[in-house]
């Protein structure tokens, strides 16, 4: 659970070494130059580090430039778009690595994506309406899920994650700013259309995994959906024009 501890180190905490937890001084944060002039290594215990810092900083640095990009300005919205796209990423990563949720994040994604309907204006019953279908939906998939498990197997592990259901929250909470003052109709084939790209990619991403690891047969009891779940988000963004007009969508 997210302590006010473990939230505030997120917020004013100071990074450390992964393996001597010695807490590093400024010259030891400059993005990638640091990583390289160390010889990927820590510069106080010699052990090496992980791809991944480097690669979370490259993909913060794509973030903010992918929103820029696709809203041609810098304004308190693009920032705070920024920050939440930013938010989902560390959560993608967590999920790769880890097979868990950034309960942290996903607090602070969850407020900014309460913030953004706030400055956009979004009908109060409409937002909480998109939030309650794809909560719901996805809370149906996952006790589906624990029940097939244990018809099957008599077990009790989670074929899909609650963490993914929690996330399914901030996912919900985005539809409105992309989507405006639909039907519920509406809102369910757009979160069709979401579900199966997530479940594609999903499965393909687990494939991958697999085959980058030299295992002869795929399985796909472990997926890291969080980035499936992205994935299947931005294809619903870039599409958006193309369902609004395919679709033959109506408004309130």
């Amino acid at each position: 659970m997210p302590t006010w501890k473990v939230m505030k180190w997120f917020l004013f905490g100071r990074s450390e070494c992964q393996h001597c937890q010695h807490t590093l001084q400024r010259y030891d944060l400059f993005p990638i130059f640091s990583f390289v002039s160390t010889g990927w290594k820590c510069r106080y215990c010699k052990k090496k580090l992980s791809w991944r810092y480097p690669g979370l900083e490259i993909g913060t640095v794509l973030c903010f430039l992918w929103v820029y990009m696709m809203m041609g300005e810098i304004s308190v919205m693009s920032c705070l778009i920024s920050i939440l796209v930013w938010l989902i990423f560390l959560n993608m990563m967590r999920d790769f690595y880890r097979y868990e949720l950034h309960t942290t994040a996903s607090i602070w994604a969850w407020i900014l994506v309460i913030i953004l309907n706030v400055i956009w204006k979004t009908d109060f019953f409409y937002f909480w309406e998109n939030v309650g279908v794809v909560v719901g939906v996805f809370a149906l998939i996952y006790l589906m899920g624990r029940w097939i498990i244990w018809i099957k197997y008599r077990q009790r592990w989670e074929w899909f994650g609650f963490g993914d259901v929690i996330f399914s929250a901030i996912i919900g909470g985005i539809f409105p700013l992309m989507f405006h003052n639909l039907f519920l109709l509406d809102i369910l084939q757009i979160l069709c259309v979401f579900v199966i790209v997530s479940c594609i990619s999903g499965i393909i991403m687990r494939f991958v995994m697999n085959l980058c690891q030299k295992e002869k047969k795929a399985d796909f009891k472990l997926i890291p959906f969080v980035p499936a779940m992205s994935f299947g988000l931005l294809v619903v963004l870039l599409s958006k024009n193309f369902l609004l007009t395919f679709l033959h969508f109506g408004v309130y």
